[in-house]
């Protein structure tokens, strides 16, 4: 059973780590962190011009229109989404590249299904 043999594995859990899916998470996070950081930069550049005590006291820019704060409060949970899931990269990867099962099985897999097909794999191009 395979769930037993990961188990028993003493390099650790060997899954999938889905790095196409979480590249295309993470840029379309990076897309709409610079959209937010544009639109608050425009923000700030008409209120500079338009309504500068908006840009000295948070309180009366909340009071007034409160649209920063919402767009900061938004900015800020994609941050955290964002780090969040850069961090589980940083960590989780050096682990999964150093496991017994990565290193010692899978490349027998692949060089397998290239000796046998002279071509590299589906999965294994992506």
């Amino acid at each position: 059973m395979l769930a037993r043999f990961i188990a028993s594995n003493e390099a650790g859990y060997n899954f999938r780590e889905f790095r196409y899916l979480q590249s295309r998470v993470l840029l379309n996070c990076q897309d709409q962190l610079r959209a937010m950081e544009r639109q608050l930069f425009l923000m700030d550049e008409y209120d500079k011009k338009e309504r500068p005590l908006l840009l000295q006291s948070r309180e009366f820019d909340d009071e007034r229109f409160g649209e920063r704060a919402k767009l900061l409060d938004r900015i800020q949970e994609k941050l955290e989404k964002y780090s969040t899931i850069t961090l589980l990269l940083i960590v989780l990867s050096p682990m999964i590249m150093n496991s017994t099962l990565l290193t010692h099985f899978l490349p027998s897999v692949v060089d397998d299904h290239l000796v046998s097909t002279g071509k590299p794999r589906q999965a294994d191009r992506l």
